[in-house]
C-alpha cells in the first residue's frame, strides 16, 4: 500500500508543470515539504511532540522535523532511477546545514536556492510590487498544515 501512495505522490510530481524539472531532475521543496523548521517556536515543538513527531537539531543549531514518508519516497525515486534536485525558499547554508544533518543530502544531485533564484531573475520589487518574495506572509500553524 505504502508503495502504491509513493508511486502515486511521484507521478503527481511527475504530472505538473515544466517548472519543476530542471535538466532532467525532479525538484523537490525542503521547507513545508520534506521538512519543517523556519516556523517551529517552542508552542509548535511541544505541538509536535504530542503529536509523535521526533524533533531533531542540526549541526548549526536548528530544530526540525523531517516530514513522515520523506525518506521513503525518496529512496523510491533513487531506486526509479531519478536525478533529483532541492529548489528552496530558503539561504543555501541553511539548506546544506539541514540536508546533511537529516542524511537526506545523499538523495540530491544539486541544491538551488532563492539566492540562485534572485540571481537569474534579478526581482525588482519596484517593478513587481505584489511579487510572493515581498509581500509572502504565513500566519498558520506549521504543525497542523
Amino acid at each position: 500500500m505504502l508503495k502504491k501512495i509513493l508511486l502515486l505522490l511521484l507521478v503527481s510530481l511527475l504530472s505538473l508543470n515544466s517548472c519543476l524539472a530542471y535538466e532532467g531532475k525532479i525538484a523537490f521543496d525542503l521547507d513545508e515539504t520534506l521538512i519543517e523548521s523556519d516556523k517551529l517556536d517552542r508552542k509548535a515543538l511541544q505541538v509536535a511532540e504530542e503529536l509523535g513527531y521526533v524533533i531533531m537539531r542540526s549541526a548549526a543549531g536548528q530544530d526540525y522535523i523531517v516530514r513522515p514518508g520523506t525518506y521513503e519516497l525518496l529512496d523510491f525515486a533513487k531506486s526509479q532511477g531519478f536525478h533529483l534536485m532541492i529548489m528552496t525558499h530558503n539561504r543555501p547554508k541553511y539548506a546544506h546545514d539541514i540536508l546533511k544533518s537529516s542524511g537526506l543530502d545523499k538523495y540530491f544531485d544539486e541544491v538551488r536556492s532563492i539566492e540562485d533564484c534572485r540571481e537569474i531573475y534579478n526581482l525588482n520589487f519596484n517593478t513587481y510590487p505584489n511579487h510572493r518574495n515581498n509581500i509572502h506572509i504565513v500566519d498558520q500553524d506549521p504543525v497542523s498544515r
